[in-house]
């Protein structure tokens, strides 16, 4: 609204104002990494924006939304810990035991991801035993983003915790000092020697049944590590077209571009998938969602008048992964878990507001207060030619 009144672009005062790495922020959180900038580049140029904006057809509309979002914090205690333990087994199988559980969002299968990735082994090799908390250790739990963030680097500390465990034995089989020993592909070698590897499986069946009978359960946990309690943030950036039909006002959401700073993407394909159902509840709270009461009581009590999209009327997503490496997240991974939500939401209105031609104050934007909007601005217009 303040770029229209000024006549600038809006992406270009976003780009002008927009966080970097190393900003503090009101309450003393530092950005350790921050993508902003090139989420907002991406969005624009995948988008087509230049081309579009303020020349598309009559009511027709695209906007512009960024936002940040905090991934993992404390709340409930002083402490925002996530615990884990991983059982390396006599045949290389490995059991990971985490008490964060999984709701749909990957998580297990991003824990297993981390796990395989320091022991060196494939993630079919990785059984999870989540959220059970009278087998596994203590998870704060799967909320405020912080599954990757902490979970994440609890299993990695876990698994690094399991493969010191291991190395100690391998090392003493191949007559080498243990950071002499790299895990990778399924193999424990030695560096720059070939000829000395094993298999993960018999590395770890040596280890059990050594002179020791070493049995391996590594153990890791992990906290917030900053005094203000957020360590890393992600940041994004979308842009959204949508179409409004006048007699009616309904909006049509035809196609949203999403650029979401993740850090690093363990796991590319999830991402996508929680970027799918981000834009799509963003959507169904600024269109859709709206609770109608008198005087307290409910008047659509049920989803046949409690209106939520329908699969067909989802838009086609462009996904645009930007990877900065925060030094905090295990591997360099934040969040993509609510990060989206945040941005979809102002784009989404954004491009309603331009279709129209002015500001809708409230949401859900239903297809009456659209209907209005447009008639109040047909008024306006027809006072003034006449």
């Amino acid at each position: 609204r303040i770029a229209k009144e000024i006549d600038m672009d809006p992406i270009d005062m976003l780009l002008k104002n927009a966080v970097e790495k190393g900003h503090v922020g009101f309450e003393g959180e530092t950005f350790a990494s921050c993508g902003l900038k090139e989420c907002l580049e991406k969005v624009r140029d995948a988008s087509g924006w230049k081309d579009k904006y303020g020349k598309l057809p009559k009511h027709h509309g695209i906007g512009v939304g960024m936002g940040s979002m905090a991934a993992g914090a404390r709340g409930a205690f002083r402490h925002d810990t996530s615990a884990a333990m991983v059982k390396v087994g006599e045949d290389g199988r490995v059991t990971l035991f985490t008490g964060i559980p999984d709701m749909g969002q990957g998580t297990h299968t991003t824990m297993a991801m981390i796990t395989a990735e320091v022991l060196g082994i494939k993630d079919e090799q990785v059984s999870v035993v989540g959220g059970d908390t009278d087998i596994t250790p203590v998870d704060v739990g799967a909320f405020a983003q912080r599954g990757t963030i902490m979970t994440g680097n609890a299993v990695k500390n876990a698994a690094e915790d399991a493969r010191q465990q291991l190395a100690k034995n391998a090392a003493e089989w191949f007559e080498v000092d243990e950071s002499d020993l790299e895990f990778r592909d399924g193999n424990v070698s030695v560096k720059g020697d070939p000829e000395k590897s094993a298999p993960f499986s018999k590395i770890s069946h040596g280890t059990l049944h050594s002179k020791e009978g070493r049995f391996v359960m590594g153990r890791g946990f992990y906290t917030t590590p900053v005094d203000h309690g957020t360590a890393a943030w992600s940041f994004g950036a979308q842009v959204a077209e949508v179409k409004v039909d006048p007699d009616t006002g309904l909006v049509t959401v035809l196609k949203v571009w999403v650029a979401h700073d993740c850090g690093r993407a363990i796991n590319p394909l999830a991402i996508e998938g929680q970027i799918d159902g981000q834009v799509y509840s963003a959507m169904s709270q600024v269109l859709y969602e709206e609770c109608e009461t008198d005087e307290g009581q409910y008047l659509n009590p049920s989803r046949l008048e409690y209106k939520m999209p329908r699969t067909y009327e989802m838009p086609e997503v462009d996904y645009i992964i930007v990877e900065t490496i925060d030094p905090y997240g295990p591997y360099g991974a934040k969040e993509v878990g609510e990060g989206p939500i945040v941005v979809a939401g102002g784009a989404i209105a954004a491009a309603v507001a331009d279709a129209v031609g002015s500001f809708l104050p409230e949401i859900p934007m239903t297809p009456f207060k659209v209907w209005r909007e447009v008639r109040k601005n047909e008024i306006r217009e027809q006072r003034k030619t006449a």
